[in-house]
């Protein structure tokens, strides 16, 4: 009995260990499951590692135990994407090799998303029996090999894009609309004019593989029927937001280093660029003025399609860069009148990163395939992709119907290069030195671009966007945000100077005052390289052209101040007065004789110059200026000769010496001597009075009465040869008006 109840004890502490171990594992397990939910599609391919070799995580995994090499779950490279029920089946694979089989059975009958049922070569995972099958052959891994599995599983997990989530990952622009419940994008309306495409947020990795399922409709028209313009697949190298041109280029056209598909219902023939830029710089929906490629002589039809920067002449004759978009006529197949019934068509884009083979194909009504394949360059790491449509005069209701897509993210940045507005005037492509991974690095360039010059890394003030470091780490998978170069215009400036120059001058043509010299007006022209507007400014004085700011407008400095108007005027200038002259006429427009008025100037003008005319003033009139009547009369021109001759110069010596000689006419007559003391009255009775002599006083009175007053006679040249004559005669006069005074008083 006491050793059977020994037994029983060891027994039931044996158990205990057992049931411990057993609840601690499940409990491990159901940890590791929650730590790793399988939400996206994640597949894992085991691969023998050698000593050497280490994972993605640089971790070398080896058996400690035994020292024997164990397969490590690796990056898949060349699988093709599965869904998450082969995720789970992988990890679990890997964790518990010893239920491996039981897992693959399940998985073989599970629903295939992507040809899980089918069997690749040893070089490439298809399916989850093929997975299943090849870990089969594992060990168990130790805790420190599952523990580095796990980590190195969650680097490589895929995105799965569903139309759930779809607005997840994919942008849309223009036209374009979704629809949740159906997962329909209506990338144009059946309307005129239309351009929509959506685009994928994030890059991807182009050293992975990818499949994208789903439904197209072409629309119900072919071009016979007023149809157009199809769809563009496209997958590229710029930045996640770039659009392509539409029009004839589908939406492919002006994306960088593009390798696109589309199937294309309206043929165009080649269009000449009509705007005279770079192509970086042409609007996406400016189709017209970007140009575009001929297409082949085909309805209808699908084909690859590729870009390459290369000159192309424009309308103006001068060649700019586009990347232009041209059809790969080998690869072009006809699509049937009837692919355009207005109904849905299956259509799946397969790539293999290990072979790099991108596979397209289309189911036709007929139940056809047609299928498209091309090889992707390995330079192609990490790539953008865009789904665009548009219409034009003709149209048609235009749609793309997700199923799923399947991809991983590459870690990028995007590049931007624009102008003060924020309009891209620039494309470039991100370097990628240790790959486009989490951890790596990036590197961009500024570039040199015509008629513009670099400003300033973007600190919001342009896109609303602070811009990242021009080189640095890539934090994440996906997008880790833009490198934004801005740039401002070199703006062109030219310069003209007017003057303005007064003469002051008179009919001679002799200068009568200073010249009048104002200070001169500077107008500068700028012209905006890009818009080709122009803004005109002017300034006082002569001015050098002046420093232009990135917004184009002139800065002022001290004692210079620029103001912006086509026009101005020279200051009105009034004459200046001149002794002894006056204005007589002035060349200006107006004429004006007190002032040069205000004169309106412009960058047409030419150097202003003016005259005024000056006259004399006129001679006084009161004033002769007879030269020929002598300045002065009371100097004799010759006194010493007789004016008569024949008339004795003597007046001394009478001829008759009985009779004296009394001057007819005195030499002063407006003194008279008797008529100031007599009356007429009293002249007339005294008329018959006589002198001693016999002669009446009234006829020695007669010459003294004048009959009127006479204008003063001027002095004559010989007066002072007579100087004798006036003597005696005052003197005989004196002693008449004696006597007869004497007379007078008597008869009283």
């Amino acid at each position: 009995m006491g050793k059977r109840r020994h037994y029983q004890r060891v027994w039931l502490f044996s158990g205990a260990i057992l049931l411990g171990i057993s609840l601690n594992s499940i409990t491990g397990h159901a940890a590791t499951t929650a730590v790793e939910p399988v939400t996206t599609a994640t597949v894992t391919k085991t691969v023998p590692v050698t000593n050497s070799e280490t994972t993605s995580s640089g971790t070398k995994l080896e058996n400690k135990a035994n020292d024997e090499v164990v397969p490590a779950a690796k990056t898949v490279t060349t699988s093709e994407t599965v869904g998450s029920a082969v995720a789970a089946t992988a990890t679990s694979t890997v964790a518990d090799p010893t239920s491996v089989a039981s897992q693959a059975s399940t998985s073989a009958v599970a629903p295939a998303t992507s040809g899980t049922a089918e069997v690749a070569s040893s070089q490439s995972v298809v399916g989850t029996a093929r997975l299943a099958t090849h870990a089969a052959v594992v060990k168990a891994p130790t805790a420190t090999q599952v523990a580095t599995i796990t980590s190195t599983t969650k680097a490589t997990a895929f995105s799965h894009v569903t139309a759930a989530n779809f607005l997840d990952y994919f942008n849309l622009n223009g036209s374009a609309t979704y629809d949740a419940t159906t997962g329909i994008v209506t990338i144009t309306p059946d309307k005129n004019n239309q351009v929509g495409n959506f685009a994928l947020k994030s890059k991807i990795d182009m050293n992975t593989s990818f499949d994208l399922t789903g439904q197209v409709n072409l629309g119900s028209r072919t071009s016979n029927n007023g149809g157009a313009d199809g769809i563009g697949f496209a997958f590229h190298q710029g930045n996640v937001s770039d659009v392509g041109n539409a029009g004839g280029n589908l939406g492919i056209g002006g994306l960088m280093d593009a390798l696109g598909f589309k199937l294309d219902t309206w043929h165009n023939d080649a269009f000449m660029p009509q705007a005279a830029i770079p192509g970086s710089q042409v609007l996406p929906e400016d189709s017209t003025g970007y140009g575009w490629a001929a297409d082949p002589k085909n309805a209808q039809f699908g084909g690859f399609v590729t870009t390459s920067l290369k000159p192309i002449l424009t309308a103006n004759g001068q060649a700019y860069d586009r990347w232009w978009a041209e059809t790969a006529t080998d690869s072009v197949q006809d699509l049937a009148a009837q692919d355009l019934d207005g109904r849905f068509h299956d259509f799946k884009v397969a790539y293999d990163g290990t072979s790099r083979q991108l596979t397209i194909s289309f189911t036709q009504t007929s139940g056809q395939v047609l299928t498209w394949s091309k090889t992707v360059p390995t330079s192609d790491e990490a790539m953008a992709m865009i789904v665009s449509a548009s219409t034009g005069g003709a149209k048609n209701l235009q749609q793309f119907k997700l199923t799923q897509f399947n991809f991983q993210q590459a870690a990028t940045v995007n590049v931007k290069y624009v102008d003060l507005t924020g309009r891209q005037i620039g494309q470039a492509a991100v370097g990628y030195p240790s790959g486009a991974v989490v951890d790596g690095t990036y590197t961009t360039t500024k570039l040199t671009i015509p008629n513009y010059h670099f400003v300033r890394l973007d600190d919001g003030r342009t896109t609303g966007t602070v811009s990242l470091a021009t080189e640095g780490t890539l934090q994440q998978a996906g997008d880790n945000g833009s490198v934004i170069y801005v740039y401002a215009p070199d703006y062109q400036v030219s310069r003209k100077v007017v003057n303005e120059t007064i003469h002051y001058v008179d009919e001679q043509k002799q200068t009568v005052a200073a010249d009048h010299i104002a200070e001169p007006v500077t107008f500068i022209t700028v012209k905006n390289p890009l818009t080709l507007e122009t803004q005109v400014y002017f300034a006082h004085g002569k001015q050098s052209i002046p420093q232009i700011d990135d917004n184009g407008k002139p800065v002022s400095q001290v004692g210079v101040q620029w103001t912006a108007a086509e026009s101005t005027n020279f200051a009105a200038v009034t004459h200046p007065d001149v002794a002894g002259y006056q204005v007589i006429s002035n060349d200006a427009p107006d004429g004006d004789l007190t002032q040069l008025t205000a004169q309106g100037i412009d960058t047409t003008s030419d150097d202003l110059v003016f005259t005024v005319v000056y006259r004399k003033d006129a001679v006084d009139p009161g004033k002769p200026t007879d030269p020929e009547k002598p300045t002065d009369p009371e100097k004799p021109v010759d006194p010493e000769k007789p004016v008569d001759p024949e008339k004795p110069t003597d007046p001394e010596k009478p001829v008759d010496p009985q009779k004296p000689t009394v001057p007819v006419t005195p030499a002063q007559p407006e003194i008279p001597v008797v008529a100031a003391a007599l009356t007429p009255s009293t002249a007339q009775n005294k008329a018959t009075t006589k002198t001693q002599s016999g002669q009446s006083l009234s006829q020695k009175l007669i010459p003294l009465i004048p009959a009127k007053t006479s204008t003063k006679a001027l002095p004559q040249a010989n007066d002072a040869v007579n100087g004798w004559g006036v003597k005696l005669g005052l003197i005989l006069l004196t002693v008449l008006g004696f006597v007869g005074h004497s007379l007078w008083r008597r008869s009283r």
